[in-house]
């Protein structure tokens, strides 16, 4: 008799980014937040009004620019830094600034720290 659990079936690699795609986004909030807390830094607003197009990686990420093969050569995202903001509602954000000065995507770290407390509680017997 088989084994059900040894399947002949080849095995397909998931994709890293399950991402939905790409929306019209409104950067606005960001650019005037930017504009208070990072006055000493105008590129940044400057790159947030471009982020006018999102994908969702997930309640806490947003993609600005695609993710795939990233800081790889010739990829559209080359990493450079963070730079942080912070909002009353949505609390802590995280801002991936690319190498071009282009905002890559933007985290809600709030949401990142619910979503390993779920996934904690879940795993705790």
């Amino acid at each position: 008799m088989k084994n059900p659990a040894r399947s002949t079936a080849p095995v397909r690699a998931r994709p890293r980014h399950r991402l939905k795609s790409w929306r019209a986004y409104d950067p606005s909030w960001l650019v005037r937040l930017a504009r208070k807390q990072l006055n000493g830094q105008p590129g940044i607003a400057r790159a947030l009004k471009a982020c006018t197009r999102e994908r969702t990686e997930s309640a806490a990420y947003l993609f600005f620019v695609d993710p795939r093969n990233a800081n790889k050569p010739g990829a559209a995202w080359q990493f450079s830094r963070n730079e942080y903001l912070f909002h009353r509602e949505y609390g802590q954000l995280i801002l991936d600034v690319l190498k071009d000065s282009r905002i890559g995507g933007l985290e809600f770290l709030a949401k990142t720290k619910e979503r390993a407390r779920r996934q904690a509680a879940r795993m705790d017997p």
